[in-house]
């Protein structure tokens, strides 16, 4: 995967201002420190996969909905649900982008709607 595919993911976050909806997690994360000068010299991230998590903040957020699905799609993402658990998926190149959210209360559902139009994976 090209860091390219990742940063013009992250404008597209920005550019419909979603990007305070969710965070980059896993080793993308220390990735994207490593390349603004947040980790020290030296340190190398350790990037095991080619799909890339987004935490989201909140499933009821933004409000109004908005459907980042249709936003990737104009932006050439194909958008894809995992026949396992139907959890959103945009794929383009080597690049997955998958979603998370955390799940409150009794914890019994794999996954979760929300108002970025996505299905999270809790």
């Amino acid at each position: 995967m090209k860091d390219t595919d990742l940063l013009r993911f992250i404008k597209l976050l920005s550019d419909n201002d979603l990007l305070q909806h969710v965070i980059l997690v896993g080793s993308w994360a220390e990735y994207i420190y490593k390349k603004t000068n947040v980790l020290p010299d030296g340190y190398d991230p350790l990037i095991r996969t080619r799909d890339v998590d987004f935490l989201l903040k909140n499933m009821r957020k933004p409000t109004p909905p908005v459907s980042l699905t249709a936003l990737a799609r104009e932006e050439g993402y194909l958008v894809s649900e995992d026949r396992l658990n139907n959890t959103t998926k945009f794929l383009k190149n080597d690049f997955e982008i998958e979603f998370l959210i955390e799940q409150k209360g009794s914890g019994t559902m794999p996954t979760l709607r929300t108002n970025l139009g996505v299905t999270a994976q809790a």
